[in-house]
């Protein structure tokens, strides 16, 4: 019998001794967000249905967190609600700087162009007789954190989202800008007829001077009297390798753009080799380049232009200096 008990007495300190398992904090955790549709009008909280406010429903949210990082989870209804789909985020403290809710319309990930925009939780704008921030609670940024162990779900106020209003929203970013990357390409010749003067001037001078000497030139790129990236664009790396200039300059689609070309050729003048202006070509968004009332671009893509006569086939000519 005491032998009995010494076994028992054992088992008992041995189980008892035995370490609890700890269980490991995850490195990530799920998140969720909870929309609340508010009326501003009324100041009206419809917390037990979202009723969409256009006759688009709502799809996806963009949830920007920390200004930083983009998520594009898709949306649920849940008892009249809408939630996020559970995005995982490491343990820690966070803000949400962007809330929107919108019709995935082009299939791609993200807010594209033609995917509208149904509600938004509007951008504090520190003064609360401007924009739509006062009828919410919280406005952005909204702090939270995410804890282990616990499946977070954040409730967040939003706006019907009318585009005409967008700048009450702090949502200046929404006003998409679609540009387009144009190009026009340019060679010239310049016709020298005294090769002493061109002896000591690079580039010419690099392999001799020829009568028939390719251009050194230049063309400055404006956009209402605003140079465009990279601007002015010049031949020097080019040169003498008988290769085209070409200029790229960006277009934007939601406006009507009127742009410069100023043609500067490297010359002498008075006090030495300087950029001298032979031509101004213009263009409107993506039409022609033209010369005064002339479309300018000869049928191979190329502005051939030629300084003096020995070039004939270029277009334009222009008199020498």
């Amino acid at each position: 019998m005491k032998k009995l008990l010494l076994v028992l007495l054992a088992a008992v300190l041995i189980v008892s001794c035995q370490k609890k398992e700890v269980e490991t904090a995850p490195a990530m955790q799920d998140v969720s967000f909870k929309a609340i549709e508010i009326t501003p009008d009324v100041g009206l909280k419809s917390t037990d249905v979202v009723i969409p406010c256009k006759d688009d429903i709502p799809t996806h949210a963009w949830v920007e967190i920390d200004g930083v990082d983009d998520y594009y989870p898709e949306l649920f209804e849940l008892g009249g609600q809408l939630y996020t789909q559970a995005i995982k985020l490491p343990i820690g403290s966070y803000n949400v700087t962007n809330f929107v809710l919108y019709k995935e319309v082009d299939g791609i990930e993200g807010i594209g162009a033609t995917d509208i925009i149904v509600f938004a939780t509007p951008i504090e704008d520190g003064d609360d007789t401007q924009g739509y921030d006062i009828y919410v609670d919280p406005a952005l940024p909204h702090p939270f954190t995410v804890v282990a162990f616990t499946k977070d779900e954040i409730p967040l106020e939003v706006l019907c989202f009318q585009e005409a209003d967008f700048t009450e929203f702090g949502f200046d970013w929404f006003a998409v800008t679609e540009i387009v990357i144009r190009q026009f390409c340019f060679f010239g010749d310049i016709c020298i007829d005294n090769p002493t003067l061109y002896a000591n001037e690079a580039p010419y001078s690099t392999g001799g001077v020829d009568v028939d000497e390719e251009a050194y030139f230049r063309v400055i790129v404006k956009e209402g009297g605003d140079a465009v990236p990279y601007s002015p664009f010049d031949n020097l790396s080019i040169y003498g390798t008988g290769a085209v200039l070409c200029v790229d300059y960006p277009d934007n689609l939601n406006e009507v753009e009127d742009f410069t070309f100023e043609l500067q050729v490297w010359v002498p003048g008075s006090s030495g080799f300087e950029w001298q202006t032979y031509a101004t070509f213009t263009s409107t968004d993506d039409g022609p380049l033209m010369y005064g009332n002339v479309e300018i671009v000869g049928d191979d893509g190329v502005v051939d232009f030629a300084i003096g006569t020995c070039s004939p086939d270029s277009n334009p000519i222009f008199d020498w200096l």
